[in-house]
């Protein structure tokens, strides 16, 4: 057999119960940032209980010996320390595995692993000299001339750019726009041109011994006329 667990009703909310919740409405409004209605040009009130006015955010910068101006002002040297180990001499290394017998890669580094020769103290690369410039010297790329204050007042750079906006379009203005025929259009323009100038017709042909030879055939209104014309 089933048994099905009966679901609880909800509680009846009572007249305390609803007045306890509206008391506590401010409070929560107060602890959520999202329920509180914001105010136009005023930040939210904070959620977190924050610390008095006079708190300073952040961790306390420790005062060094040395100001701003000592380290603008001055230069430390470096001075190497004297229980300091100078470097390995793989040139001597190297020189004296060869003269032991180790002639590949592999019998210099297991050589190497268990000699160990160093460098004599204060042999090295020769320092570079420094080549410091002169007094008058400035790093840096120069600034660019200051525009005059005159041209700041009078605005001639919107003028220039009016002038020049102006005479752009009065060109554009001028400028025709060429026209590009396509075959339709120079198909009518022939047909046109043909029609305003006629050419001559055409003389039909004929063979040489026929050219001088008259034509035989008469209209009838021609064949009329000369007959009745010996009678008149």
């Amino acid at each position: 057999k089933h048994v099905t667990a009966k679901k609880q009703q909800p509680r009846p909310r009572t007249s305390c119960t609803r007045s306890l919740m509206q008391s506590d409405r401010p409070k929560r409004i107060a602890r959520n940032h999202l329920l509180q209605a914001p105010t136009l040009g005023k930040s939210r009130q904070p959620v977190a209980n924050l610390p008095p006015d006079d708190f300073v955010y952040g961790v306390k910068s420790k005062k060094g010996e040395a100001s701003a101006a000592d380290v603008l002002s001055g230069w430390v040297v470096h001075h190497a320390q004297a229980s300091a180990k100078p470097g390995r001499d793989f040139k001597a290394l190297n020189k004296l595995g060869v003269m032991d017998g180790r002639t590949t890669c592999k019998d210099l580094s297991d050589y190497r692993k268990t000699h160990d020769v160093r460098m004599p103290r204060g042999v090295g690369k020769a320092p570079l000299a420094a080549n410091s410039p002169t007094e008058d010297f400035r790093f840096g790329r120069k600034n660019r001339a200051s525009t005059p204050v005159g041209d700041l007042l009078t605005n001639p750079y919107m003028s220039a750019n009016e002038e020049g906006e102006r005479n752009y379009h009065r060109i554009e203005q001028r400028r025709t726009i060429p026209v590009t025929h396509t075959k339709a259009s120079l198909g009518h323009q022939a047909v046109a041109t043909a029609a305003r100038n006629p050419s001559p017709p055409k003389e039909t042909f004929k063979m040489k011994k026929f050219q001088n030879v008259p034509s035989r055939y008469q209209p009838p209104e021609m064949a009329n006329g000369q007959q009745s014309s010996p009678t008149s």
